[in-house]
């Protein structure tokens, strides 16, 4: 398990977090930025997110924003009950 992010926002079916990693924009190139962010440990579309007490959330759908500072967009059941928390991704299993 990892850190995800904190839950700040909450819309619809859809809990936003400051993602807890960041990704030196030099590292990236604009025209295939997925290298540099899964190095960065930026979680991928399609992960699972669960809280504290390993209970799933949701799945990430989509990161956005800065790349010093990311969103991750998680597909959630009840968001606005995560406001305020520190969520995590659970590792794939492989």
């Amino acid at each position: 398990m990892r850190p995800a992010g904190e839950v700040v926002r909450a819309t619809g079916g859809v809990a936003v977090l400051r993602a807890a990693v960041s990704v030196d924009p030099e590292t990236v190139d604009r025209d295939d930025p997925t290298p540099a962010l899964s190095a960065a440990g930026l979680p991928a579309a399609g992960d699972e997110v669960v809280d504290g007490s390993l209970t799933t959330v949701g799945r990430v759908v989509d990161a956005f924003g800065p790349l010093e500072r990311p969103y991750l967009a998680v597909d959630a059941d009840d968001p606005a009950a995560h406001i305020g928390e520190r969520l995590y991704v659970r590792e794939r299993q492989r």
